[in-house]
């Protein structure tokens, strides 16, 4: 299997290309002045999107600097083993200030998006610290005092606290222009409001923004509150691109059982049942049964080398630039992995969740 000829990995590399003949453009100073760190400290600049280390640099005479591209704004960390402050990172000169004693609230110029990040952080300190100092009190009310009624009004407070600091990031989307800032607030919510208003509050971003990591993060989760395939219901068309960089479609195996199976490189329980689905597929493929696996992989390495390793030979696709996530998030609400859906010649879907056991005893019925 050729793997790494692939159409996919030249449109991948030509992007790539096209990123560093634009880098002069978008260029990125972090200067930190620390006060409290003993000279020699480790410091990381974490990309808290992927999540990976980006950078690291030592603290020398009080100071330390990051420097780099940055094609789009990214929510990022920089801290030691132990403390750490957020930013964003985007093209600016950012300026930050810092002390040992009070990592967590650095001051950060320079960058409108940390700007914004810092006032409303400071405004939420109070309330933050409220809420921090009543978590601890009600551990020990049910660990150390056993006083469940008492613990239980304190988290009544606790609830009570966790809707003002829900309320005031609302108001912030509200009042401040649309932002990767504003968006990852929104983000931060969309599970704790009304569906109706996470869209009113959606649709207010731009199509760049809705498109963005967290956009499309946000997006995923309406899609999967709004519409959900159920057993009986008839197919949602699904592609992605295979290993060659060739677009498919579910719908292509209409007039088959298809077993559209959801996994990833890194999910060790969908990697374990891969040997009984080969079994499976290598008897009843040709007979009128296909599988068409989907990848919710983010790195295609990591899933060029799994398809190789687990010898899969069936359809498989990745959507690594989320081109169907609407269809996607059809069938995959928030719904771990792995997941799969059994689909008969007919595009209505029979069975969810099936056991390869259970399926082979199916097709052999239906098919022998």
């Amino acid at each position: 299997m050729k793997l790494y000829t692939s159409t996919l990995f030249f449109l991948l590399l030509t992007n790539f290309a096209f990123g560093l003949h634009n880098e002069g453009t978008n260029n990125f100073t972090i200067s930190i002045k620390l006060q409290g760190l003993i000279n020699g400290t480790k410091l990381y600049l974490i990309n808290l999107e992927k999540p990976e280390t980006i950078d690291s640099t030592y603290v020398k005479n009080n100071l330390a600097t990051f420097n780099g591209y940055v094609s789009n704004p990214y929510l990022a960390r920089i801290g030691d083993q132990k403390d750490f402050f957020n930013l964003w990172i985007e093209a600016a000169d950012i300026k930050i200030e810092v002390q040992k004693s009070n990592f967590y609230y650095a001051e950060i110029q320079g960058s409108p998006l940390n700007e914004t990040m810092v006032k409303y952080r400071n405004l939420q300190r109070e309330l933050k610290n409220e809420r921090d100092s009543l978590m601890e009190y009600s551990k020990q009310l049910i660990f150390v005092e056993k006083d469940t009624g008492k613990a239980i009004k304190v988290v009544k407070v606790i609830d009570s606290l966790d809707q003002k600091t829900i309320e005031n990031k609302i108001e912030c989307i509200k009042d401040e222009n649309p932002s990767y800032f504003t968006l990852n607030t929104l983000f931060s919510i969309k599970s704790k409001i009304e569906i109706a208003h996470l869209i009113k509050l959606f649709d207010q971003f731009p199509t760049n923004l809705q498109t963005s990591h967290f956009g499309k993060n946000i997006n995923t989760y309406i899609q999967s509150e709004t519409q959900s395939i159920a057993i009986g219901d008839k197919f949602v068309d699904l592609a992605g691109y295979d290993i060659n960089g060739e677009l498919h479609k579910l719908s292509d195996f209409k007039g088959q059982y298809v077993l559209l199976d959801f996994w990833a490189s890194w999910c060790k329980p969908c990697r374990a049942q891969n040997p009984n689905l080969i079994k499976t597929y290598t008897a009843f493929n040709g007979k009128g049964f296909e599988v068409f696996g989907f990848s919710i992989d983010d790195n295609i390495e990591s899933w060029l080398k799994a398809i190789e390793k687990d010898q899969i030979n069936w359809t498989n696709v990745i959507d690594i630039e989320s081109d169907f996530l609407k269809e996607e998030s059809a069938y995959r609400r928030e719904t771990g992995i792995p997941l799969n859906f059994l689909i008969n010649p007919d595009g209505i879907v029979i069975a969810q969740d099936i056991k390869i056991e259970k399926l082979s005893e199916l097709l052999q019925e239906a098919l022998d």
